[in-house]
């Protein structure tokens, strides 16, 4: 669009509109509406049904870190994940045999999201331009690992590609709010 900006007092004006453009458009974003926890729940499915993982053993346990993680944030806490997994082992299993039952929820978490990183590297290597591809290979993984799982699968040598375990949750929670 172009703009002839006068002189003077209406420039001003102008300036003035542009402001309160903006500032209207900010507080749209800040008084955004909470989310309730059904909401959530939905999202939760959704994004699980995209990325091919609902239905797997350990889907219930990610939605509980996921929702944990979301606690934590709204207390402005720093967290480090491996809290985030001691504090659901221990509200899912109880507190006896919390070590081993955190370890089994850690790699019950690794497979899901190993399997997520499977299927967007197989939907970008037939598609480069779907849309679950593009929404969801860099919100939940870094996406060099995504390309290195894409190599991999045409020619099966090579590392599988790593996965940040903090960057797939928090993504999957971002997913979950902004939608």
């Amino acid at each position: 669009m172009l703009m002839v900006v006068p002189r003077g007092r209406t420039k001003l004006v102008c300036l003035q509109k542009s402001m309160e453009t903006i500032q209207g458009a900010l507080m749209g974003i800040q008084g955004a509406p909470p989310v309730s926890q059904g909401m959530l729940g939905d999202r939760f499915q959704k994004i699980c049904t995209d990325i091919g993982i609902l239905g797997m053993k350990g889907t219930d346990e990610l939605k509980k870190i996921v929702f944990t993680v979301m606690e934590f944030q709204k207390k402005e806490k720093s967290y480090q994940i491996k809290e985030v997994y001691e504090k659901v082992a221990g509200e899912m299993y109880g507190e006896e045999q919390l070590q081993l039952n955190r370890k089994a929820l850690e790699q019950r978490i690794r497979r899901i999201m190993q399997k997520a990183l499977d299927n967007i590297a197989h939907m970008g290597a037939e598609d480069y331009y779907d849309p679950i591809f593009a929404d969801y290979a860099n919100l939940l993984f870094d996406f060099g690992q995504v390309r290195i799982k894409m190599r991999n699968l045409k020619d099966q040598s090579g590392e599988p590609g790593r996965i940040s375990s903090k960057k797939f949750i928090e993504g999957f929670l971002l997913r979950m709010t902004v939608q």
